[in-house]
């Protein structure tokens, strides 16, 4: 299976990678908010993270998202990411199912919410 091989300093930290059917991100972000928009008003917020995750899709109806990786950055982190082809890779920290009942809950909030807003624009 196709897997991203992930090292952080020099130190391989995970493989990850998902079967037959699904989705896998490696995201690095880096965020500073305004003070207007910060959390208690009055300080810059900044983050700098690393995530790898994904979403197994074996079967469709019981989606599992996983996660390998959640990591506060510093400077002069250095993260890599190896495309590699591997039989078994690093079982996840963390799966989550989808719960049918909060997503049909979910759609349904969505739906009155874009309704209500196309309404109002005639």
């Amino acid at each position: 299976m196709i897997a991203f091989e992930v090292s952080l300093n020099g130190k391989v930290v995970c493989t990850a990678g998902v079967k037959d059917f699904g989705v896998l991100t490696a995201i690095l972000s880096w965020v500073r908010r305004r003070s207007d928009n910060a959390r208690d008003g009055k300080t810059i917020e900044e983050e700098l993270t690393f995530e790898v995750g994904g979403l197994d899709n074996q079967n469709p109806n019981l989606s599992e998202h996983l996660k390998w990786l959640s990591k506060a950055l510093h400077l002069g982190d250095v993260v890599s990411i190896h495309i590699v082809d591997r039989d078994a890779v690093t079982p996840p920290k963390s799966r989550k199912r989808d719960d049918p009942k909060k997503i049909a809950k979910a759609k349904r909030r969505y739906h009155e919410r874009l309704k209500r807003e196309l309404e109002s624009n005639g």
